[in-house]
């Protein structure tokens, strides 16, 4: 199975609960606008169908594409061939030679 590892980000509603865990951009005023938070996910290219994703902050230590690989490394998908989006997670060949 060829499977595919790209990054995104996505808007959430902007309620106590999400806003304790995906903070508000720093460029947006208060109370304006959507809260987002980034997303890694591993996608099977014969099906489409999201194997397995990750779910994080979009700013702040820790809230990069890698980072949230790394959360993914315990996926039973994880071992299978990978490649990747042009642009999304450039160093890919060199994070999966360092994981294994």
């Amino acid at each position: 199975m060829t499977i595919e590892v790209d990054g995104t980000t996505v808007t959430l509603s902007d309620t106590p609960q999400n806003q304790a865990k995906y903070p508000q951009p720093a460029g947006q005023k208060a109370g304006l606008g959507f809260l987002i938070a980034r997303l890694v996910a591993l996608v099977c290219l014969a099906t489409g169908v999201v194997l397995d994703a990750a779910l994080g902050p979009c700013e702040g230590k820790g809230s990069d594409e890698q980072t949230l690989l790394c959360e993914l490394l315990d996926s039973p998908h994880f071992g299978a061939a990978f490649i990747h989006s042009s642009g999304a997670l450039p160093q890919l060949r060199w994070f999966m030679a360092d994981a294994q």
